[in-house]
């Protein structure tokens, strides 16, 4: 019996240690203006916990459902189509704030600070909430410039960021 307790604990720990993510994000800074602007800055750290580096990493924003409850309820948009569903254009940045980013390089044991802003356009629908999954995904199938970690798929743990679009009309 104790035997099969201790496989058991073994293929668990296993299992846990091959399904972590090796890249973490984390939200350092929400933005400090007004909810009223038009533009808004969230600092994003993100990290790399191996010892490898990562190369042409992307960084995807996702459009999803804002209700917290059901796991079921995400719905997922194509990028392109973020930028003009709902309202809000969005830039990932370097620290400057102005540089963009297309694709991110994260070195061995290292962390990355990056801009995501998110810009209210006209056709933004107002007193509105968005919800938006943040992921770094490696795009790089070959393995070139990849280190150990080529192979495309998600690296990290989505990071999720609501959007509260209110009418500036309702701040005079």
């Amino acid at each position: 019996m104790k035997k099969k307790y201790t496989i058991l604990i073994v293929m668990f720990s296993a299992a846990l240690s091959f399904s972590q993510k090796n890249i973490t994000m984390s939200l350092l800074e929400k933005p400090v203006n007004p909810l009223s602007a038009s533009d808004h800055y969230y600092l994003i750290e993100v990290k790399n916990d191996t010892n490898s580096m990562y190369k042409n990493l992307q960084v995807s924003i996702k459009n999803v459902s804002c209700n917290p409850n059901s796991e079921t309820s995400k719905t997922y948009t194509d990028q392109t189509k973020l930028k003009t569903s709902p309202g809000l254009n969005y830039s990932i940045l370097e620290t400057d704030k102005v540089t963009p980013i297309n694709q991110l390089n994260v070195d061995a044991n290292s962390t990355k600070k990056i801009y995501i802003k998110f810009s209210r356009n006209n056709s933004t629908k107002l007193n509105t909430a968005h919800c938006f999954e943040i992921l770094i995904e490696n795009t790089n199938s070959s393995g070139k410039n990849s280190g150990k970690n080529s192979g495309k798929g998600v690296l990290s743990k989505p990071l999720t960021i609501e959007q509260l679009i209110p009418d500036p009309n309702d701040f005079n």
